[in-house]
C-alpha cells in the first residue's frame, strides 16, 4: 500500500472508518497499513500505529512533562491501555506539522544569515 492510507476501511459495524469520526480518520492517516479504529489500544498496537517500539511508547508514558496517557486496571501492571481519544489529543500536542517545521527551518536559516 502507499505511504498514506487512501479510501475507506470497513468497520465491524458495517460503516466505514472514514465516515465514523474525524478523529478516527486523523489517526488512520498516520499509519501506512489499514487499521480498524478501536476505542482502546494496547501498548503494542500504539507502537505499530506510530512505527516505534513498545519500549519507546512506554518511555513517552514515563515522561514528567506531558506523558502519553497509558491506563491500567488498579493494582495491575499488565494490560496497559491507551484510549483512542486521549492518544489523538496527545499526538496533536506532541507532534508538529511537517509543513510548519520546514517553514520554521527556512526562517531560522534566513534569520541567521
Amino acid at each position: 500500500m502507499g505511504s498514506v492510507l487512501k479510501g475507506t476501511i470497513e468497520t465491524a459495524g458495517g460503516g466505514n472508518a472514514k465516515g465514523s469520526s474525524p478523529q478516527a480518520y486523523f489517526l488512520m492517516k498516520l499509519v501506512r497499513e489499514p487499521v480498524i479504529p478501536e476505542d482502546v489500544y494496547s501498548v503494542e498496537e500504539v507502537a505499530r500505529l506510530l512505527h516505534i517500539s513498545p519500549d519507546r511508547v512506554r518511555s513517552f508514558a514515563a515522561r514528567d512533562n506531558n506523558p502519553l496517557p497509558i491506563r491500567h486496571f488498579k493494582g495491575g501492571a499488565r494490560g496497559s491501555l491507551v484510549l483512542r481519544d486521549e492518544l489523538i489529543d496527545w499526538l496533536k500536542t506532541n507532534t508538529v506539522s511537517a509543513v510548519e517545521e520546514a517553514r520554521n527551518r527556512r526562517r531560522e536559516k534566513y534569520d541567521s544569515e
